[in-house]
């Protein structure tokens, strides 16, 4: 029989003996002792099963799963039942990156030329421009990304002397690079969806783009040009077809002014081409040659594939008397 004590201090002694006989006592505290006496015959019970070998009853099973934390401590250190299985905390659900860091991280990853990596990181803040740092990227939508191509459409032009909307082509062009950016996240199962898959990225020609420049135009401009180094850069352009880039990576060593070819080389693809050197161009190729130290290794040294050089050719063509000509909606060539 278990035995309830109370103390002076009111609070509750029940003595017993466990299954092995030895002599036990758990103290509830300030009890009740009718409900001292209800515990006492629920300890009796438990000991009395413990000594068959059986579990208790269901009714006080149920009492057991029922008992406050610190009670049931109590038991369980007398071994009149076992510990509680505390439930297993749920996994932590990783929340995917936002869009300052997926498109910093995939830039930073990016093998691509220089010229890549500039447009990559233009498109990656007219994003974060749009749309703020912290947007989450599985937040996205098909709405998201149509905004987004309204908007470089009305005034996604945020250059100072513009702050209007883009050419076609230069939107489809983002828009390629955002496909970039979200398609990177589905192949890693970031997402489950490009939101800018529905959108278009194909580049098509642009008719409103084309203005033949007379050869006497680009003459006129050589003799305004303020150095060696502008007047071949603009007969590369005309003479040769080069693209703005190309005009000031290429070589003396890939210049075969007897046999009148020359490699051309590009940021582009192919990387090098084979043209021949037209009537128009050797003779600017034959000045500059003459200006050229020998140990110079460019034909233009002083300005890279990435210079600006947009403001300079405007004031050349000023200077040469003629309105500067403008190709689509991007503004003076």
């Amino acid at each position: 029989m278990a035995t309830i004590i109370q103390k002076p201090n009111k609070t509750i002694e029940i003595r017993f003996k466990d299954a092995n006989g030895k002599p036990q006592s758990i103290y509830p505290g300030k009890i009740a002792k009718r409900a001292a006496e209800t515990l006492g015959g629920k300890i009796e019970h438990i000991v009395s099963r413990q000594i068959l070998g059986a579990d208790p009853d269901r009714d006080v099973s149920q009492w057991l799963a029922d008992l406050p934390a610190k009670l049931y401590a109590k038991l369980v250190k007398k071994g009149l039942a076992a510990p509680r299985q505390t439930a297993e905390p749920e996994p932590e659900v990783a929340l995917a990156p936002t869009l300052k860091k997926w498109t910093d991280d995939y830039i930073k990853k990016h093998s691509g030329a220089p010229r890549t990596i500039v447009l990559l990181e233009q498109t990656a803040r007219s994003l974060r421009h749009k749309f703020g740092d912290s947007k989450r990227i599985d937040t996205f939508t098909a709405g998201d990304a149509e905004t987004f191509r309204k908007w470089l459409e009305s005034s996604g032009n945020q250059r100072r002397d513009y702050k209007t909307g883009l050419a076609p082509n230069t939107v489809r062009r983002i828009i390629g690079r955002c496909k970039q950016f979200f398609g990177s996240a589905v192949k890693n199962e970031v997402l489950t969806r490009n939101p800018f898959a529905g959108e278009a990225s194909a580049v098509s020609g642009n008719p409103e783009r084309l203005v033949q420049v007379p050869s006497d135009w680009i003459e006129e401009c050589i003799r305004k040009a303020p150095c060696e180094d502008w007047r071949i850069i603009l007969a590369f352009a005309r003479y040769a077809g080069m693209r703005s880039h190309e005009t000031r990576i290429q070589r003396w060593a890939d210049i075969d002014l007897p046999n009148n070819k020359m490699i051309v080389r590009s940021h582009k693809s192919p990387p090098i081409r084979v043209c021949p050197i037209f009537p128009e161009l050797r003779p600017h190729l034959m000045r500059a040659r003459k200006h050229a130290s020998d140990a110079t290794e460019l034909v233009v040294t002083r300005y890279d594939a990435n210079a600006n050089i947009l403001t300079t050719l405007k004031k050349i063509i000023e200077r040469a008397g003629l309105v500067p000509w403008v190709t689509g909606r991007s503004g003076p060539v």
